[in-house]
């Protein structure tokens, strides 16, 4: 399903880490092996990997302890785009994206 029903690979290898590390597919390394799996899926669509910045750590469990609460991926979705080094970009790409799906009567 997320293979078809996402289009963007950012959003489809984001997803990804989300769901295998909420899954806990493994006994250990369940985030260490998502992390690797979307970036692979970044890196097959030609775009950078994501490396969470030392400083920005506390900021990534504490976010991950609340998706892990509330089922919520807003929060940590918005998080790794922050930490991609072409944030920019895909905030842009992302909101381009939104519009189209607005206009053409599929958005909210």
């Amino acid at each position: 399903m997320l293979q078809r029903d996402v289009q963007q690979p950012f959003e489809k290898a984001a997803a990804f880490f989300l769901f295998g590390a909420l899954q806990q597919f493994f006994f250990d390394g369940n985030k260490r092996t998502s992390r690797f799996m979307m970036n692979g899926i970044l890196m097959s669509a030609g775009i950078d990997a994501i490396s969470v910045p030392a400083a920005k750590v506390q900021q990534f469990n504490e976010k991950m302890v609340r998706f892990y609460l509330e089922k919520d991926a807003t929060e940590m979705m918005a998080f790794l785009v922050d930490c991609h080094p072409d944030a920019e970009r895909i905030h842009e790409e992302n909101s381009t994206h939104s519009v189209k799906k607005n206009t053409n009567g599929m958005g909210l």
